[in-house]
């Protein structure tokens, strides 16, 4: 989960705005502020924009330059949770260019980081990592400790995006630590919630758990309902993994009403694209593309790419599986993440169309997506990935030299980590070389999947296998 960068401030309690018959009225910055900040954590967001509009513009008043550049950072910091990315921008910009005028090095570290949440959330990846860095590097230099926390969550962030786990829980650990040093509740939480994604993504579930459930613990503690909402859904995660899809589903509707509630449309988004995900498991192909297109259009209204990249490959999945058009879903969907190096997901996304191009028949392109997918796979450790993506290249293998690959299917077979992989071997190789023994194999395989998840594509697989010999199509 992204951090957001604390905003220090000089400005005093309260400010003095001129009037035009010469007398001042004072305006009490400091208490809307800390007002807003309450909203913010509480869920209500909207009432937090209108509080930090009120304070911007009233520093607009004073024409005090220092005052406007505050007050426009915490406005753009709560712009920027709310997908209002371009205003966003517009004042933190306008800010750092008054920091770095003035040498505020304070002043330049805070819109440093909040810089790189905005060009992060525009998948400007590159940017927004030498703002972290930099970001980093200045709250060191000014012992800024909390911030220094913050600035490490941020850049374990992009690697985390590129798959280059060790770093990103180095990154993690260290702010772990800072949060823990400083009594930090909030920064326990995000750090924690941080290492739970990195140890689930490296098949540590365990260790995800007990992160995930200390960090909602932390969340609960604070009362912020984005935080909360983060540690429903990644607690769901953990159930959608042990195929616990009811308690899964609930979670992901309870972190949904939390987003929705207080108007997080980004986060809204994630979560029905999860929500899709176990429609889908529980052959409920109907609700599941209402999920996905919902979230796609989201996902387009605010300009989040690296979540309508995924949002486009989870419909084209649904589409193939049901026998339906898919191929520019999944086009548009690999041009995304190519543009902005989403190597993680990419690889993915190039196995499964390539999966799709070679059961329609069209080996050459399948091939070189496959190849693709498991080089690239190889390099972002992705070990699921690179498993499917040798079994679609020793499917076409077989079709040029059989016995070569089909020693290289039984191969892959024997060595299959999961059911998936293990039941995916045995339907090409029943495809490539019908053998009863090897078919009865393969059907049982795909019944235990189906034990767990109806989708669609196992229903499909099951009846193909299942059918007469003299109806299998040409």
């Amino acid at each position: 989960m992204l951090a957001q960068p604390y905003i220090r401030t000089k400005i005093l309690w309260w400010q003095k705005i001129p009037r035009d018959d010469g007398g001042v009225e004072y305006h009490p910055w400091r208490v809307i502020d800390k007002k807003a900040s309450v909203c913010r954590t509480l869920g209500d967001w909207s009432q937090a924009e209108n509080l930090l509009r009120e304070n911007y513009e009233r520093a607009k008043l004073t024409h005090d330059l220092e005052s406007i550049a505050h007050a426009g950072n915490r406005l753009a910091s709560l712009l920027l949770i709310e997908g209002q990315y371009q205003e966003a921008h517009d004042l933190a910009e306008r800010s750092f260019e008054y920091f770095r005028e003035r040498d505020d090095k304070k002043g330049i570290a805070s819109s440093l980081g909040l810089l790189g949440n905005i060009y992060y959330h525009r998948s400007q990846l590159e940017r927004a990592m030498e703002c972290y860095q930099e970001y980093l590097r200045l709250s060191q230099d000014l012992s800024c400790d909390i911030d220094v926390g913050i600035a490490l969550g941020h850049i374990g962030l992009i690697y985390y995006d590129r798959a280059e786990y060790d770093k990103a829980l180095e990154c993690y650990q260290r702010q772990l630590e800072e949060a823990e040093r400083l009594h930090d509740l909030v920064g326990l939480f995000r750090a924690l919630g941080n290492m739970g994604n990195v140890h689930l993504e490296q098949g540590h579930s365990d260790q995800a758990r007990s992160c995930y459930h200390k960090a909602l613990r932390y969340a609960q503690i604070v009362g912020d309902k984005q935080a909360i909402a983060f540690g429903l859904g990644n607690l769901a995660i953990i159930y959608q993994d042990e195929g616990e899809l009811d308690q899964a589903l609930d979670g992901y509707r309870e972190q949904l009403t939390i987003f929705e509630k207080i108007g997080d449309r980004r986060h809204a988004a994630i979560s029905l694209v999860n929500i899709g995900g176990i429609y889908a498991c529980r052959g409920e192909d109907q609700e599941a593309e209402n999920c996905f297109r919902r979230q796609i259009q989201l996902s387009r209204e605010f300009g989040d790419k690296p979540l309508l990249s995924f949002g486009l490959s989870r419909l084209a999945e649904l589409m193939d599986d049901m026998g339906q058009p898919a191929e520019p879903l999944w086009r548009e969907a690999i041009d995304i993440a190519r543009d902005i190096r989403l190597n993680h997901y990419l690889s993915g996304y190039l196995q499964m169309y390539a999966r799709m191009l070679l059961d329609r028949g069209q080996v050459a392109p399948a091939e070189a997506l496959a190849q693709e997918a498991l080089d690239l796979a190889e390099k972002v450790g992705r070990p699921e990935v690179a498993e499917f993506s040798r079994l679609l290249l020793a499917d076409i293998e077989s079709r040029r030299q059989p016995e070569v690959g089909r020693e290289k299917l039984l191969r892959l077979l024997e060595a299959a980590q999961s059911q998936e992989s293990r039941a995916e071997a045995l339907i090409r190789l029943c495809r490539l070389f019908p053998d009863s023994e090897i078919k009865q194999k393969a059907c049982e395989a795909i019944k235990s999947l189906l034990e767990k998840t109806p989708r669609t594509k196992y229903q499909r697989a099951l009846m193909e296998l299942e059918r007469p010999a003299d109806q299998v199509d040409a």
